[in-house]
């Protein structure tokens, strides 16, 4: 009986040991999870605070098309009030208007940490809207809604959310770029651009359309882009991730074979790469998604990139398509064009993303308007911007019932909804100044705080359910006119639009220079952040592989280690890079400097005919304004650093942003880090100096200052003279005395005529 039982045990064992074995390799599998902080989901920074007896905060989950969601779980932290009554208090949470979990509250434990799971039918292709709330309670009886007393606090830096993803199955089409290159988690955040041939101006044109029309389509997220010369045809195969393959017919068929798609014109092509294996038929290279950008001739591919530029992906579904003829109307315009407000029109609410709203029961309710306004926006003091409100609000709305009106977060207008039965308003006027407006994104904000009756009597009260107000879409914002102008350096402002690197003119021409052609990847890295927060592409970007057209180019950004950076670009600026380091220590952060005059035509014989001057002028204006410099022979170490300065190579028109480092790997290194968000929204002043995203920003306002613009020198002149004030009544004077002395001339010269005639 003994032997038998140790016969059994020893099979038993080796039983185990072979399930062990067998499902090693699939446990180890399921732990390769992927994970994302709650906090990548919403602007907000820091934790999220949920106040009154119910309130939540919208969290929005990006899917790409291409991949499934599964085994999806969250872990929440949070922190509640102690006060809290636990049969009566709990987080609610749902996915996409389901609930998924409640979880109690315990008042015992005020940190706690929740795990739940997303349920995978749940997840669809885009936006998922995933709302975090709170139920909370302090009594049973007499509770004030708005106590002090009830408050929960989300982490949601230190909450994740874990998941596995799997790729889906099928055939590609050109609808299906906008999930491959799309925001979504698991699309593609690096792509490598393939380029054959040796016709620089087809790459310097078709390359930054290309960069540019992929990172739209990741909006907000940032795209890493490489590129690499092809001119061999092993060399695709060992490139792994997307691929974008840019060359004319002839090379496509030199390179590829017969794998080459047929090309009767500007082609658009999407297809996977065979599976590359060894002579043991093990797979080196899996199959990749590959996008063809083609044409028989050079301005044919250009014709295929502008095409891929401004397409809508889901109107193509199909893998191929043949450009025959692009016609737009008017021609000058660039896409800019259509995402900016322009002078003196009128636009309803309706229009720029805000239908009309409806806001219900008790507490705040807001909306928000987009106006978007050019980059180089400039009006004078006296102009106006006019809101046309059309909204309304129902009955029983008690003391403390308001709509307060915030222009991108200051206070611009309140208004007291007092009447008992209600009231309706049309075309209800509210001016602002329209210098309260900022160039690129602003947001009128209208706050409505809707209270009911107080109701006389021991706990009496109204829970105010049928409280409700509505803002029209209907209402209308007036702009006033305006002109082209603005003072540099901004790095703010070209970190919110991309100013002054774009155009609403189609015409206008931008350089992207770059040392070497090992630079082409960072460099269109760059590019495609530029584009993002433009929101356009734009169609006047070239690409040079050397700095040779940096003395001819007005707006230009140089792409290059600071060993080859040319010190005559840097010549009266009070920073510089390259073999000598040259930074203004005492005069950084002084920004009490203004804008400078034109610097030629009418306006400018004007203002130097009244005795004007520029202001501030070099020790003149502000006697304690701090200039100069040291030069030290330093360098950057492990930094990069970016510069937007006036290009003196070109005149004083030019525009030249410098990103440089040590070497080329740093280069890439650090521009890789700066088109993450937590860097480039620390974007400010005219220079940055930055490491990594653990490392903190130097960021620092020089007082050199430019001006650049598209207007007249007219309009320089009345920027300049609105920031003098008292030249104004200067000007009134001299033209009073003109207008006395002219009449006093002429009534003398009628008097002796008239003599004459006696």
């Amino acid at each position: 009986m003994k032997p038998l039982f140790t016969q059994l045990r020893a099979r038993l064992i080796c039983c185990l040991a072979l399930l062990i074995f067998l499902t090693g390799p699939v446990q180890a599998q399921s732990l390769e999870r992927d994970s994302m902080r709650l906090s990548s989901f919403t602007p907000q920074a820091g934790p999220v605070r949920l106040t009154d007896v119910a309130s939540a905060v919208d969290l929005f989950i990006p899917v790409s098309g291409r991949v499934t969601m599964t085994d999806a779980r969250i872990e929440l932290r949070f922190v509640h009030s102690i006060a809290l009554l636990a049969e009566r208090s709990f987080l609610l949470v749902r996915m996409n208007d389901i609930t998924i979990a409640q979880i109690p509250i315990d008042p015992l434990q005020p940190q706690a940490t929740a795990r739940f799971m997303i349920p995978d039918d749940l997840w669809q292709s885009g936006f998922n809207h995933l709302s975090i709330g709170v139920i909370q309670h302090y009594t049973d009886r007499c509770e004030d809604s708005l106590a002090p007393e009830l408050w929960t606090e989300l982490d949601l830096h230190q909450s994740q959310l874990e998941f596995s993803l799997t790729p889906k199955d099928g055939v590609l089409t050109l609808s299906h770029l906008d999930h491959l290159f799309g925001p979504g988690i698991g699309a593609f955040g690096r792509v490598t651009l393939l380029s054959a041939g040796t016709d620089d101006a087809m790459r310097g044109m078709v390359l930054p359309l290309v960069a540019q029309s992929l990172a739209l389509r990741r909006r907000f997220m940032p795209l890493l882009i490489d590129h690499v010369e092809w001119n061999d045809p092993a060399k695709r195969d060992d490139i792994p991730g997307p691929l974008v393959l840019v060359a004319t017919a002839a090379h496509l068929e030199d390179l590829l074979g017969q794998e080459a798609p047929a090309v009767k014109g500007p082609t658009l092509n999407i297809s996977r790469t065979p599976v590359v294996t060894d002579e043991n038929d093990q797979v080196i290279m899996p199959s990749r998604v590959q996008l063809i950008v083609s044409g028989r001739t050079a301005d044919e591919v250009l014709e295929a990139a502008r095409v891929l530029s401004i397409m809508d992906d889901a109107l193509n579904p199909v893998p191929t398509l043949t450009v025959v003829g692009r016609h737009q109307t008017p021609a000058h315009l660039a896409p800019l064009a259509r995402l900016v407000l322009h002078p003196e029109q009128t636009y309803r609410f309706a229009d720029l993303g805000l239908p009309t709203q409806s806001l219900r029961g008790f507490g705040a309710h807001g909306a928000g308007l987009e106006v978007r306004l050019p980059g180089d926006f400039y009006t004078h003091d006296s102009a106006q911007v006019e809101l046309l409100l059309d909204l309304s609000y129902g009955a029983g709305m008690g003391p403390g019932s308001v709509i307060n009106i915030f222009l991108n977060g200051d206070f611009v207008h309140g208004r007291l909804l007092d009447e008992g039965h209600g009231a309706m308003f049309r075309r209800y006027r509210i001016v602002l100044p329209a210098r309260r407006f900022m160039p690129g994104n602003n947001r009128i904000d209208f706050e409505f705080m809707l209270r009911p009756e107080v109701v006389g009597g021991e706990c009496a009260g109204v829970d105010g359910r049928h409280l409700m107000a509505q803002l029209m879409g209907s209402s209308t914002i007036q702009l006033p006119n305006f002109g082209s102008a603005s003072s540099q350096p901004n790095l703010g402002l070209f970190g919110n639009t991309g100013f002054p690197f774009n155009s609403e003119q189609g015409a206008a021409r931008f350089d992207l220079l770059v040392a070497h052609q090992a630079q082409f990847g960072p460099a269109l890295t760059l590019l495609g952040r530029i584009t993002q927060v433009a929101g356009a592409v734009h169609d006047g970007w070239h690409l040079h592989g050397n700095l040779e057209a940096l003395p001819k180019s007005s707006r230009s950004i140089v792409v290059a280690p600071t060993s080859a950076l040319p010190e005559p670009l840097f010549e009266g600026w009070s920073v510089a890079f390259g073999r000598v380091t040259r930074w203004p220590y005492a005069a950084i952060n002084d920004v009490r400097s203004t804008t400078q005059p034109p610097g030629g035509g009418f306006a400018a014989w004007l203002v130097n005919s009244l005795g004007l001057r520029p202001v501030p002028e070099y020790g003149g204006a502000f006697d304690d304004m701090l200039r100069g410099n040291v030069s030290q022979v330093s360098g950057l170490g492990p930094m990069g650093g970016l510069s937007l300065m006036s290009n003196p190579l070109q005149g004083a028109s030019g525009a030249v942003l410098v990103v440089t480092a040590e070497d080329e790997a740093r280069l890439t290194a650090r521009i890789d880090t700066l088109i993450q968000p937590q860097v480039w929204s620390q974007l400010h002043g005219g220079l940055m100096l930055w490491q990594d995203m653990d490392t903190p920003v130097v960021s620092a306002q020089v007082v050199d200052r430019f001006e650049i613009g598209d207007s007249s020198d007219w309009l320089l002149l009345r920027l300049w003279l609105s920031n003098n004030p008292w030249y104004w009544l200067v000007l009134v004077v001299v033209g009073a005395l003109l207008v006395v002395v002219s009449a006093s001339w002429l009534l003398l010269r009628r008097r002796r005529s008239l003599e004459m005639q006696d």
